[in-house]
């Protein structure tokens, strides 16, 4: 069954199982996690979801998305005529983005996945990134989820999480899907950046510097805004 509920509840139960020291079950995980894409066969649509953008909010909110398990060139094989498709995601600034991935992974009830207390700078200076699977799974760069055996394949929207409500009521009235979405699974924390310094802007800016130059991303003070 590929009904929203069902996605859900087996990517919950995959969650509270693994445990990151048992080989098979992250092979399992690897093999079953609903990891990237969703699609909507009778209207054709085709949805990148990179994680800690919106994508909770997007796949749980009143629409039938049919779970794609794999990757790249393997997407063209799950997905009966994939050039036909409508392919859209939405992208977040890394700046913002790494602060509510840290949030989430500080906050979290599972033990499995919770990283160790630290201040968002030490996040940066300990590698916690790559602290366990789940959060270097979160934490890949954006532009990857738009490649495919290297190359970038055709994308008809990108929207931004910045005008979230605004892009998205551009898909919605384009396909007849739900306009206002409740947001779900949303990491509360102030405005991104009050958790930097000088050193925390250079290091985020050199892991994420193809993401920041290919979708136009900048750091701003609170106070720029």
């Amino acid at each position: 069954d590929s009904s929203v509920d069902n996605i859900w509840n087996k990517y919950d139960i995959l969650y509270r199982k693994i445990n990151e020291n048992n080989t098979d079950l992250l092979d399992y995980y690897r093999e079953n996690h609903t990891y990237d894409c969703y699609a909507l066969p009778d209207k054709k649509i085709f949805y990148i979801r990179i994680p800690k953008v919106a994508g909770t909010t997007i796949v749980l909110n009143g629409a039938d998305w049919r779970v794609i398990r794999k990757r790249g060139d393997q997407w063209f094989n799950q997905v009966k005529n994939f050039n036909e498709y409508f392919k859209f995601g939405f992208v977040r600034n890394p700046y913002d983005r790494i602060i509510s991935l840290w949030k989430h992974f500080l906050t979290t009830r599972k033990d499995e996945q919770r990283i160790p207390k630290c201040t968002f700078r030490e996040f940066l200076e300990n590698d916690y990134m790559n602290y366990n699977f789940f959060v270097k799974h979160h934490a890949g760069p954006q532009y990857e989820y738009f490649e495919c055996n290297g190359k970038y394949f055709d994308i008809d929207f990108i929207g931004r999480i910045e005008i979230f409500d605004k892009d998205w009521e551009y898909i919605a009235n384009k396909f007849g899907l739900k306009r206002n979405l409740p947001k779900i699974n949303k990491t509360e924390h102030d405005h991104y950046s009050t958790y930097y310094d000088d050193w925390c802007i250079e290091k985020v800016t050199e892991i994420y510097k193809k993401d920041i130059e290919m979708f136009n991303y900048k750091f701003e003070r609170y106070d720029d805004k």
